[in-house]
């Protein structure tokens, strides 16, 4: 019984450690986003000023 209860546990933790790796990855994809974005307003912003 205490096994099984320690296992279950064990097995939230790892679920949890789980979502925290997706979340890190998809929060690196969000900022590479916003990244990629501001990099191509600010090249556009500046070739717009240029003309």
């Amino acid at each position: 019984m205490y096994w099984k209860i320690k296992y279950r546990h064990y097995n939230i933790r790892n679920d949890f450690d789980t979502f925290l790796i997706i979340f890190g990855r998809l929060l690196e994809l969000i900022y590479l986003v916003c990244f990629l974005f501001f990099k191509i307003l600010l090249l556009v912003c500046s070739t717009t000023f240029l003309i």
